[in-house]
């Protein structure tokens, strides 16, 4: 995928779909966060569900890595950039 030129877009994901819980609880996991996660019944249960169709970028040989491994790489850049982008 180094080299693609074609016009058209291409999904990038897992071509799954995971729940607010189990991402809050990936995310708790990545930065150490020991306390209770809490949900509101009050509020919406979040959006219905939407996968990405990720044919094109199976097609072209790629492939997302898992959730929890997309955290630690966003969280782990974070830390070593995050304090430049603060305003």
């Amino acid at each position: 995928l180094d080299h693609y030129v074609a016009a058209a877009p291409i999904n990038v994901g897992r071509g799954s779909d995971i729940t607010i819980a189990d991402f809050a609880a990936m995310m708790a996991e990545t930065v150490g966060f020991a306390g209770t996660i809490a949900f509101g019944p009050a509020r919406p249960d979040g959006m219905p569900r939407k996968v990405l169709n990720v044919g094109a970028l199976t097609a072209l040989g790629g492939r997302a890595d898992s959730a929890s491994r997309q955290i630690a790489d966003t969280y782990a850049w974070f830390q070593e950039n995050g304090a430049g982008l603060r305003a």
